[in-house]
Parts: structure tokens; sequence; C-alpha cells
């Protein structure tokens, strides 16, 4: 009976990841197919805000400040939303096994940590957590993809509102010191006071479809966004990591070359050579 019993929890295990595996691929379609039907009409209607916008400002007689600020907040909402849909999309090309290709172009990194965290106020009140952003250097400039650190830093502080509600959250950004191997690079990291992780789940809530053993419980979801984080870090010639215990929280700090166009050109002529 003992090995019919095995056999049987066997195959029942077996079914299980069957079931799991097609259930994601499922998923991963659906992914892919939501991204691109989300982000297409976006592009000419943020367009055709703008152009609405650019003559609101310029009308003469001057509308009614009422309707100016309406369409303000109609770009703002477009915009992000398009935003969303990009990472929506970069995430299934990710998820389909193509590497993650940074849009570098200047952007100010300072101000870019400052906007996450203002977007992601609203969703802290409501778990009854505090953002605290004052750890962010100001004025640290770099070249990037600015939808690539948005994505990381967007599911950084999921992650700390889903596992630290309740408990203050931080926020810090800073240049560190030049290296001889890639330049300047910048630190990037968030920290939350939930559960923490057990140092032999350090690895684990990095790889595709795996969360810490302690939040499996609790989490829901389908472990994809640590995974993402990192995936598109390493794009950009950085990496991510994290420092926790049980019950004492856990710090993810994301590092990144300063100037990511420059890393990848000399990263590119060191392989050539």
């Amino acid at each position: 009976m003992g090995d019919l019993g095995g056999l049987a929890a066997h195959a029942q295990d077996s079914l299980s990841r069957r079931e799991l595996r097609e259930a994601l691929r499922a998923r991963d379609e659906f992914l892919s197919v939501a991204a691109h039907e989300l982000r297409n009409p976006l592009t000419p209607i943020t367009m055709q805000v703008a152009i609405l916008l650019r003559k609101a400002r310029a009308a003469d007689p001057p509308l009614p400040a009422d309707i100016v600020a309406g369409l303000e907040r109609l770009e703002l909402a477009t915009g992000r939303f398009l935003k969303r849909a990009t990472v929506l999309l970069d995430v299934s090309r990710l998820v389909a096994g193509h590497p993650f290709r940074p849009d570098v172009s200047p952007v100010d990194l300072s101000a870019l940590a400052i906007d996450c965290v203002t977007d992601h106020r609203l969703m802290a009140d409501r778990v009854h957590s505090r953002i605290d952003a004052t750890a962010v250097e100001l004025g640290v400039e770099g070249v990037c993809d600015r939808v690539g650190v948005e994505l990381i830093v967007d599911n950084l502080l999921s992650n700390a509102m889903k596992y630290g509600a309740g408990a203050p959250i931080e926020v810090g950004l800073t240049r560190q010191d030049r290296n001889t191997s890639g330049g300047q690079r910048v630190a990037l990291w968030v920290r939350d006071n939930g559960p923490g992780i057990a140092a032999e789940d350090h690895d684990r809530i990095f790889e595709r479809f795996q969360q810490a053993r302690e939040r499996e419980a609790t989490a829901g979801g389908f472990g994809v966004g640590l995974w993402v984080a990192r995936e598109v870090a390493r794009g950009m010639g950085g990496d991510i990591g994290v420092e926790s215990r049980p019950g004492a929280g856990a710090r993810f700090s994301v590092v990144l070359p300063q100037d990511v166009a420059t890393y990848l050109r000399e990263s590119k002529k060191g392989q050539a050579g």
C-alpha cells in the first residue's frame, strides 16, 4: 500500500506540474497579446491629447483654467498608462525568452525615483505604509533606459508594500565611487520592514516563478516581478541583490552604470577584442 500511495502521489505531483506549465503558457500568450492590444491605440491617443493641450494653452482668448487643467491631467494619465503598457510589452518579451535591450537616453535619476515614489503614495496610504524618499540624493543624472528603471523601481515598491504593509518603506539613491572596471555607477535601494527572507532564499527569489518560502502562502501571483527586475538591470549592465534575514525586513539594492550607453559600448569592444 505504501508503494501504491507513493506512486499515486508522484502521479498527482506530475499532473500538478503539467497543469501549472499549461497555465503559465496560457498566461504568457495572453500577456503578449494584451500588451500589444493595449499599447497600439495609446500612442495616437497620447499624441492627440498633447496636440489639444498645446492648442488650449495657446488659445486666444484664453480657455477657462479648468479646461486646461483637465487636459493636463488627461495628458498625465494617458502618459502613465502608455508607460504601463510599454512595461507589460517588455515583460512579455522577457517571458518569451528575448533579452532586454535598453533604449537609452539622458535621465534625471533623482527625479525619476521621486516620481515613482509619488506614483505609489496612494497605494502606500491604502496599506498604511509611509514611503520615505529623503535618502534619494538629488542631482544624480545618468544615461539609461528610463522605462526599464521605472519598471525596476515599480516592482520593488510594489513588493515592499505587499510584504511590508503597515510599516515604513525607505527609498534611496546615491552615486557610488568610480571603479576601474566600469566607470561611475549608481545605487538605488528599497527597504521594507516585512517578515524578511531567509539566507537560503536570497538567490531563489530572483528566479522565474519563485518566491521566498515564508511568503508563498500569502503572496499570490506567479513570482516573476523580481526576475523581471533582475533581467532588466542586467540588460543595462547592472544587477540587483537583497540583504535580509527573517524578522528584519529586506533591502533590495540595484546597481547600474551611470552611463549605460558607454558601458555597453565598451563591453562590446572588450568582447570583440
